[in-house]
């Protein structure tokens, strides 16, 4: 499941950056191995740094998706103390900035020779239900 949100996290940082290269908008190219483009606010690059320097990133798999107006932070974690951490730290940029959080929670691990993952035989009902973590 970690691979997969992984996968899907990679792509929507490579479409982020896709739909907001500098040249589209008129800005100068970030310097090589620059984590974000110039005019990323401080405000923004202090938090993504902040988030680094308080060892956060040890707990918590995270892409920070930068735009006009604010972030977006797409977390993998099961550890809500550091995230409850990482929500505090972006307080403050609330009134200037719109800071976005989408969780997931790694699921455990299904163990692939149970029985009750197989479908039911023909005659026999059995429910269903799906839980989704965000």
């Amino acid at each position: 499941m970690a691979a997969v949100l992984q996968v899907i996290c990679i792509i929507t940082w490579l479409s982020a950056l896709c739909v907001d290269q500098p040249a589209h908008r008129g800005e100068p190219a970030p310097e090589p191995g620059a984590p974000f483009a110039p005019s990323v606010p401080a405000a923004l690059r202090t938090f993504w740094l902040d988030f680094h320097g308080n060892r956060l990133c040890q707990d918590i798999d995270a892409v920070f998706v930068f735009h006009g107006n604010g972030l977006e932070v797409w977390c993998l974690t099961d550890n809500l103390k550091s995230l409850d951490r990482l929500k505090r730290m972006a307080g403050p940029l609330s009134p200037s900035y719109r800071v976005d959080f989408y969780v997931t929670r790694p699921q455990p691990e299904r163990d692939k020779g149970r029985t009750a993952d197989r479908l039911p035989v023909s005659g026999t009902t059995r429910s269903c239900a799906h839980s989704w973590v965000t």
